[in-house]
């Protein structure tokens, strides 16, 4: 869900919250503020977000996109995004210690994801 709230020169600045279900890892609660030029065209902004399910984590980065319109109040995006994402604890790699010796810690996985989402707006 998004909503303008203001301009920056030329550009309209919307933040947008959402949630994302992602396979394996649970949901997301993420947070982007949007820049564009118009209501229909190219926008895109900084993204962050919250893994709320598991060990957690959080993942930062940018999003891009075009959106257009179909009629008045509905329209399509298609949108791409590239974030770094930290999962706290996810790889524990656990082997029995020999005897006297501590266990590992466990592990955080960080790694560089894509994503790519298509979809269907609606405006009230």
């Amino acid at each position: 869900m998004s909503a303008p709230v203001g301009r920056v020169g030329t550009l309209t600045v919307a933040p947008r919250l959402g949630v994302d279900a992602l396979l394996l890892l649970g949901p997301v609660v993420s947070a982007d503020v949007l820049f564009s030029g118009a209501d229909v065209g190219f926008y895109g902004g900084p993204s962050a977000g919250l893994f709320v399910a598991g060990q957690g984590g959080w993942r930062v980065g940018g999003v891009g996109g075009y959106r257009s319109r179909t009629r008045p109040d509905l329209g399509f995006f298609v949108e791409g995004g590239l974030r770094y994402t930290v999962l706290r604890d996810a790889f524990t790699g656990f082997v029995a210690p020999p005897p006297g010796q501590p266990s590992e810690p466990p592990r955080d996985v960080t790694l560089m994801s894509p994503s790519l989402r298509l979809g269907v707006t609606y405006r009230f």
